[in-house]
């Protein structure tokens, strides 16, 4: 009986008391994207004007996942005088439906090639990190693209188990 007592005393003691949770030091410091759509307008009348990027994100190193949404342009309109400008750049950047992330476009050919960057605030600090092109060439085995007679078109990129992986600072 006295072991006993000894040994759950013991054990108690080990028990740091006020612990705090830390994000694991082996996890990788990386964002995944498994899905990002890009869309271009026709330029139809009554349509909307602006080409529009949205993805799924999540920050490995916190396990945090959100959607991302936002629009660019005008691209595509059909009136005489342009619709108001929407950039989509660093001074500019697009909230994610959690606020703590954000992102923008750095480079943009077309929907079937572009680039961003995400930024992810926490604990402080802020994970950012750039993608590469978004494109058929790097990622052949999971994009799509179409386009119709009207005009408008759309790409998308969407693999699961092989995310579009980008590396954060």
């Amino acid at each position: 009986m006295l072991f006993l007592t000894l040994l759950t005393a013991a054990g108690f003691t080990a028990i740091p008391t006020g612990a705090v949770a830390v994000p694991r030091q082996d996890a990788d410091q990386v964002f995944h994207i498994p899905y990002t759509h890009a869309y271009s307008p026709s330029g139809r009348p009554g349509l909307d004007p602006y080409c529009s990027v949205n993805f799924t994100i999540t920050d490995v190193a916190t396990d945090t996942t959100t959607q991302c949404y936002g629009q660019r342009g005008p691209c595509a309109y059909s009136t005489p005088e342009p619709p108001p400008e929407k950039p989509l750049d660093k001074d500019h950047p697009a909230e994610c439906d959690d606020p703590s992330f954000s992102f923008y476009v750095t480079s943009w050919q077309y929907v079937s090639n572009y680039s961003i960057v995400v930024s992810h605030a926490v604990d402080g600090g802020v994970h950012t990190g750039p993608s590469g092109p978004l494109d058929y060439e790097t990622y052949r085995d999971s994009f799509h693209e179409s386009c119709a007679a009207s005009g408008f078109c759309d790409a998308v990129i969407i693999n699961a188990t092989n995310p579009i992986v980008i590396p954060f600072a």
